[in-house]
């Protein structure tokens, strides 16, 4: 069980856009905050690229992001350097903006093979499902409905 001291920020120098945005949990040395910040410029600009065209609502191609059909998880990920994050699809907003998406970045694996580990998934499930990620969360992304003046 990940211990109660996880973060949650959005990435730096990713424009967040009104429906999506892309976020990523720290605190704990097997999630990948420490490595998405500390890629060589060239591996994070293009990786911000990416989750720039994600998060304006623009899916794909496959070759720089996808979801796992039938999943919540999520990957972002440079094939010609090997760096893959993985995460997932998270609604954090029910209350006052259901159709708000978030992906939570988790998970990194260096690997240029197409097929996905299932550890890696394994591990984003983990943080998926622990209390202490959506805790986390919801310190940006408070999910209160403004109080009814009488």
């Amino acid at each position: 069980m990940p211990p109660p001291s996880i973060s949650f920020r959005l990435v730096p120098n990713v424009r967040q856009g009104s429906g999506r945005a892309v976020g990523m949990l720290g605190g704990h040395q097997d999630l990948c905050a420490n490595t998405l910040i500390n890629l060589k410029e060239k591996d994070a600009k293009y990786m911000r690229y990416s989750m720039d065209r994600w998060s304006s609502g623009i899916d794909g191609p496959n070759a720089r992001c996808h979801p796992f059909p039938g999943t919540d998880y999520f990957v972002f990920k440079q094939v010609a350097e090997g760096h893959r994050f993985y995460g997932y699809l998270y609604h954090p907003l029910p209350k006052t903006n259901p159709r708000f998406l978030l992906c939570v970045l988790t998970t990194y694996a260096q690997k240029r093979e197409d097929k996905t580990d299932p550890a890696d998934l394994g591990r984003v499930k983990q943080w998926m499902n622990a209390p202490a990620s959506k805790a986390a969360i919801s310190v940006v992304y408070a999910d209160k409905e403004p109080e009814k003046k009488g």
